[in-house]
C-alpha cells in the first residue's frame, strides 16, 4: 500500500512538474519585441517570460500580460 501510495505521489509530481514546464514554453512563443503603429501612445513593447508570467515592458513601464482567452492578452 505504502508503495502505490508512494508511486502515485512521484508520478503525481513528475506530471504537475511536467504540465508547468509545458506552460511556461507555451508562452516562450509570445516573447520578443512588438512595434505599434505610427501615432500610438507607445511605439514599441518589449515582452519576456520571468518567472512563468509574460511581461510587457516600454517606455511607459512594465506590467504582467493576463492571457484572456485564445492568442488575447
Amino acid at each position: 500500500m505504502k508503495k502505490i501510495f508512494l508511486t502515485t505521489l512521484i508520478l503525481t509530481g513528475f506530471l504537475s512538474m511536467k504540465a508547468f514546464a509545458g506552460g511556461q514554453d507555451s508562452l516562450q512563443q509570445y516573447t520578443g519585441k512588438y512595434k505599434f503603429p505610427d501615432g500610438s501612445v507607445v511605439t514599441d513593447i518589449s515582452v519576456t517570460l520571468e518567472n512563468g508570467v509574460l511581461i510587457g515592458s516600454s517606455a511607459m513601464g512594465s506590467s504582467e500580460l493576463k492571457k484572456t482567452e485564445g492568442d488575447v492578452f
